[in-house]
């Protein structure tokens, strides 16, 4: 799945993400669509810190990525918010 952007300050920009990257994993699932990326998000075991394999030339690489912890109000985690 390419990634089309990502916001300047992000979570993923501090974790060297760029649009163009291609992901191809996060943690232990394959990543393909962007139903297997949410699926992949709410099956992980919950914590702040996953994994995302991505490949941009040549070999795969993993970046350790801060998921954005929601406010007291509530709401999903989410990679980028």
């Amino acid at each position: 799945m390419v990634i089309v952007k990502v916001s300047v300050g992000s979570p993923a920009a501090r974790a060297g993400l760029r649009a163009g990257d291609v992901m191809i994993g996060l943690n232990s699932f394959r990543i393909a669509t962007p139903r297997s990326l949410a699926m992949a998000i709410a099956d992980r075991e919950r914590g702040p810190i996953v994994d995302v394999r991505v490949r941009r030339s040549g070999p795969a690489a993993t970046a350790a990525i801060l998921l954005h912890v929601p406010s007291a109000s509530g709401g999903a985690w989410s990679p980028d918010a």
